[in-house]
């Protein structure tokens, strides 16, 4: 039961980067502070089997979560509308979720500004 970040950088295209939380507890969480962490556009955000505040932090770094799918709503995730919040994906549709943040900014509270 492994939890992991999924984050975009647009480089060339973009790079899905695995996040592996039992290396971080090994080697002292180095490869995961938050900081470091608030330096992509968009972020994947997929839910796991507990509550997590990952999508909190997500939209803290002002990153545009790419939200995968929700089956569960909290107190917060409520108030969030899709295409304005964040963009509801599937795991095949990143790509297209992208192209559309991209030209669409203005429609997507939570962006980064080039």
């Amino acid at each position: 039961m492994s939890n992991f970040i999924y984050a975009l950088s647009f480089l060339v295209a973009f790079e899905i980067v695995l996040q592996n939380w039992t290396q971080e507890i090994q080697h002292g969480f180095k490869q995961s502070k938050l900081s470091a962490q608030c330096n992509h556009r968009y972020k994947i955000y997929a839910e796991g089997y507990g509550w997590s505040v990952t999508l909190k932090y997500i939209m803290s770094c002002g990153c545009v979560p790419l939200i995968i799918n929700p089956k569960y709503d909290d107190f917060f995730s409520r108030g969030l509308f899709p295409k304005k919040d964040y963009l509801l994906i599937s795991p095949e549709s990143i790509k297209t979720a992208v192209k559309w943040g991209n030209a669409h900014p203005a429609q997507v509270s939570f962006h980064i500004s080039s």
